[in-house]
């Protein structure tokens, strides 16, 4: 998952408490059990944070970044995730999530690298290259994002 210093930056203070837990609890357990591999119950943390702190955009983007690795880890020996119809809602929530994080906050760059990581993926490249150079224009300090749209870009239209 993200670094907890790269996505605090500019996220405000991390000790609301709502039912017990805070939201920095809920983003560390789900940081442990996502280093431990057990991204399931990564997600399962990081929907309870977006339930309890719904104007997050740090728990929005650390769930949409979780159910990435997620789907990653079940589709990583595919090029292009051509047969996600099992996994399709889950997708789906990982993008509504990250357009969610991007809402809240337009001018991060780490939502819109991981929603054009999962367009790429996807298949969608058009809206992949665009959120890569919005990312870029956030951060351009960002070399693997630069090497991706230089890949993606350099291909010939209709190539995926």
């Amino acid at each position: 998952m993200a670094s907890r210093a790269e996505n605090r930056a500019g996220q405000g203070p991390n000790t609301e408490r709502q039912g017990g837990e805070s939201r920095a609890d809920l983003l560390q357990a789900a940081e442990i059990a996502a280093d431990q591999q057990q991204l399931e119950r990564a997600v399962e943390i990081l929907r309870e944070a977006v339930r309890r702190y719904p104007a997050s955009p740090e728990a929005l983007y650390e769930l949409g970044v979780a159910i990435f690795m997620l789907l990653e880890s079940r589709y990583s020996h595919l090029d292009m995730w051509e047969n996600l119809e099992s996994d399709e809602p889950l997708a789906e929530e990982c993008a509504r999530a990250l357009e969610s994080a991007i809402e809240k906050k337009a001018n991060w760059a780490s939502p819109l690298t991981a929603l054009g990581n999962l367009m790429a993926l996807r298949g969608n490249l058009q809206r992949a290259v665009e959120l890569w150079r919005r990312s870029l224009e956030q951060d351009p300090n960002q070399p693997e994002v630069a090497e991706s749209l230089k890949n993606f870009e350099s291909q010939p239209p209709g190539a995926s």
